[in-house]
């Protein structure tokens, strides 16, 4: 639950469109009287999930060049027959 793989998750089913829906935010379903340790204060939905994370805290918004991440300039000295990832 809440586990911080969602963004490789979506990169593994080619599915980065999801990352900006609205409800992204929204982590799992839980009964609202179901007892958090203390200092746990989960905000809710009026539906009843748990946001994972606030609105608005994304640091950038999808791009498709995500899909791949950029090879790193020592591998690229080291062989020349690499070229960077697109985007990069």
């Amino acid at each position: 639950m809440l586990e911080p793989f969602r963004k490789w998750d979506l990169i593994r089913w080619a599915k980065g469109n999801y990352y900006d829906k609205d409800e992204s935010y929204y982590g799992v379903k839980v009964d609202s009287s179901v007892p958090f340790a203390s200092g746990i204060s989960p905000l809710f939905t009026d539906d009843g999930h748990i946001y994972a994370q606030k609105e608005g805290d994304r640091r950038t918004p999808w791009n498709d060049r995500k899909y791949l991440e950029p090879i790193p300039t020592d591998q690229l000295t080291l062989n020349t027959n690499l070229t960077q990832n697109s985007g990069w």
